[in-house]
């Protein structure tokens, strides 16, 4: 996936003991350009998990958006989480993120 613009939003660190990790993630701000097109995904010890991810279509310049995923993952000490959001298309070369949940829960 190193095509694109991947931003890491967050890196946590997971505890003390194994679990399956609830983890919801929502990522909102405004569309820099008409049909900006972008996803989030979900990174396990630098590693991009391929399903589930969340995308929207296309929007409209200063467009309001918000994404959402949700998802389980299995947890071990010293594993680490990232959430990524990338650009769908050309259209655009940076994002501005102005609000986000991140949580994860066993």
């Amino acid at each position: 996936m190193k095509r694109g613009l991947l931003i890491a939003i967050i890196n946590l660190l997971i505890g003390k003991r194994s679990v399956t990790g609830r983890i919801f993630v929502a990522v909102g701000g405004r569309s820099p350009a008409n049909t900006a097109d972008f996803s989030i995904a979900i990174a396990k010890n630098g590693v991009i998990v391929p399903f589930p991810n969340a995308a929207m279509g296309a929007m409209t310049n200063n467009q309001g958006y918000q994404i959402s995923l949700e998802t389980e993952i299995d947890l071990v000490t010293g594993d680490y989480v990232e959430v990524f959001i990338k650009r769908n298309n050309a259209i655009v070369s940076s994002v501005v993120i102005s609000d986000m949940q991140f949580r994860i829960r066993d």
